[in-house]
């Protein structure tokens, strides 16, 4: 298959969330304490997909240089050479902080206080405060 068309695909998708959630922020009051928490989510959401993104594009555009200076480095150290798998890492972190902001934002305009968003070394995580029987 052509990576061109994966790459605007999923471009466009993280596009689309980015500009969604931009959006139904401007709901928030103007002085929201959770403002700031929901900026550095997006900002790190963006910076995960972008770095992500270059380095697939570099794989793409390097492969076969990347390929044999991975060769004479040899092993371990030549892990750091696979593009493609930090494509995956940076894009993963970016998705996963992207969803994180999203859910807090839809429970933030839906008038929520039971969680809290908590950073493990830079990974966010919701953790609910009261758990509510079904």
């Amino acid at each position: 298959m052509d990576p061109i068309f994966h790459q605007v695909s999923f471009g466009l998708i993280m596009a689309f969330n980015f500009i969604l959630g931009a959006t139904h922020m401007r709901k928030l009051p103007p002085h929201s304490a959770i403002r700031n928490l929901l900026n550095k989510l997006l900002v790190n959401a963006f910076l995960g997909a972008l770095i992500g993104f270059g380095a697939w594009n570099f794989d793409n555009v390097c492969c076969s240089s990347l390929r044999q200076t991975r060769i004479l480095i040899g092993s371990p150290f030549n892990a750091i050479l696979q593009m493609h798998a930090w494509w995956h890492i940076f894009t993963a972190y970016g998705c996963h902080c992207l969803a994180i902001f999203l859910i807090t934002l839809k429970l933030e305009l839906c008038g929520r206080s039971d969680y809290n968003v908590v950073f493990y070394n830079e990974l966010p995580n919701i953790q609910f405060t009261k758990v509510k029987s079904i």
